[in-house]
């Protein structure tokens, strides 16, 4: 994208209107699965038998608890990712207004 110009500004929010909701079913998504990833963890903790530091230990390399916690990580990777390049659209959406601003005033030909 070209900063600052208008086309790069209308491609930015259209961008942002596009993804929406995609970004907020993203972020419900990763928020969802971190709730199961301690659930998960918490079963596994209950399933586990020795001491408590033993069944603390146990739970953490359970693979139900490794998969609900590598699901969450990929979740929250792409959450990030959208947030990210909304972000991006943000700026050159300001960078635009910026530039028009400056140029109204007369400080850029």
């Amino acid at each position: 994208m070209t900063a600052g110009t208008f086309e790069s500004a209308e491609r930015a929010l259209d961008y942002l209107k596009k993804t929406d909701e995609e970004h907020g079913r993203a972020k419900a998504h990763h928020q969802a699965l971190d709730k199961v990833r301690k659930t998960v963890r918490a079963q596994c903790f209950l399933d586990a038998e020795g001491n408590v530091a033993e069944r603390n230990a146990r739970a953490e390399i359970d693979q139900r608890y490794k998969d609900a916690t590598e699901n969450w990580e990929n979740a929250m990777a792409d959450f990030y990712i959208l947030d990210n390049q909304r972000t991006e659209c943000n700026l050159q959406i300001e960078i635009y207004r910026s530039a028009n601003s400056s140029m109204k005033r007369g400080n850029i030909a």
